[in-house]
């Protein structure tokens, strides 16, 4: 119990320290429509639907003047994605972390943007999450067995988190139920969801017999 309250206490101040920092930097800068901040896995990975959306908006002639920015917790080992004249890497927790996530008009994440975020009318926060949900998660928990919180802290922390996402992308009606009982979404919200599959899959329906070539020589099958 007191483990459990040294973590709210701890998360809790922390939490309104950062929402402070991002309504300052909210009020400094100007949204830029032609601006998209992406971050996977907590910026640990640079990868899944995150990394497809990237690769396919970098190729396509549409977003030839838009700026990427990557978020990481190591920028320096995804210097290769700044090879790419509008590619920008900041590092999470830093000012320019904060700065960006303000100024973008665009967030795609795959597990959730930090708790001290919440996007403006101006800004549209597309969720790809990273799979589909193969066991409870978030309002879907029924036991207090998390030593750090509460299932109702818990609950209550994934229906903020639904509430700031724009757009859900959706590969299937049960990944869409899943997930939709987890971040506790009512059904005005439920309309967030886009079925198109996700991004991370589009390059096995375009997987050429060249392709196979190459990772079976990667591999040495």
């Amino acid at each position: 119990m007191k483990e459990r309250f040294s973590y709210k206490l701890r998360q809790d101040l922390s939490c309104v320290k950062n929402k402070i920092k991002f309504k300052c930097c909210r009020i400094m800068f100007l949204t830029q429509d032609k601006m998209v901040m992406f971050e996977s896995y907590h910026g640990k990975r640079c990868g899944d639907s995150v990394k497809a959306i990237y690769d396919a908006m970098i190729l396509d002639d549409t977003f030839r003047d838009y700026t990427f920015v990557w978020a990481f917790t190591d920028p320096k080992a995804h210097e290769e994605l700044a090879g790419n004249p509008r590619t920008i890497l900041v590092k999470i927790g830093t000012p320019e972390y904060f700065r960006y996530y303000a100024a973008s008009r665009f967030w795609i994440n795959n597990v959730s943007v930090p708790d001290y975020f919440t996007p403006g009318r101006h800004q549209v926060y597309i969720e790809t999450w990273h799979g589909t949900p193969l066991k409870r998660l978030g309002c879907d928990i029924e036991t207090d067995s998390d030593p750090r919180q509460s299932k109702e802290r818990m609950h209550k922390r994934y229906r903020k988190k639904g509430k700031k996402v724009s757009r859900f992308l959706s590969p299937s009606p049960y990944y869409s139920e899943k997930i939709a009982s987890a971040f506790g979404l009512n059904s005005k919200q439920k309309k967030a969801f886009v079925n198109c599959g996700l991004p991370r899959n589009d390059v096995l329906f375009h997987f050429t017999e060249e392709d196979q070539a190459i990772v079976r020589q990667k591999l040495g099958i």
